[in-house]
């Protein structure tokens, strides 16, 4: 069963995914901003993680892609960021920061499951 955390600061949107990838046999960890983010990750050794870009706390999402792809083992991590952000700067700064995948809020859930499934490892 693949792993995948969901990193965002709104429990609604975190409690969605989970819903959406758990139906379709994903197992779904949370991170309520992006230090648990990095904590969850380091412990569990995804295999997917779902990320938000504007998080409270000591990381954004920014801060978090960057932190994460600085260590050798998460260099390959595959990143799907979610984010109300439209403006074109924000996809080419997390893109360029190693976001494989990104989708705008509100997405609509087919558009997630087709992220998830080319994003994974087996997909």
């Amino acid at each position: 069963m693949e792993k995948i955390v969901v990193a965002d600061d709104h429990s609604s949107v975190r409690v969605l995914v989970e819903m959406i990838l758990q139906r379709e046999g994903r197992q779904v960890l949370h991170a309520a901003d992006g230090e648990q983010a990095l904590e969850v990750t380091e412990k569990e050794k995804p295999d997917l993680l779902i990320l938000d870009l504007m998080m409270p706390g000591k990381f954004d999402g920014f801060s978090t892609l960057q932190q994460l792809k600085e260590k050798p083992l998460y260099k390959e991590l595959p990143v799907l960021v979610l984010s109300a952000c439209h403006q074109p700067q924000y996809r080419e700064r997390a893109q360029s920061l190693g976001a494989k995948d990104y989708l705008q809020k509100p997405f609509p859930i087919d558009s997630l499951l087709q992220a998830v499934d080319r994003l994974l490892p087996t997909g």
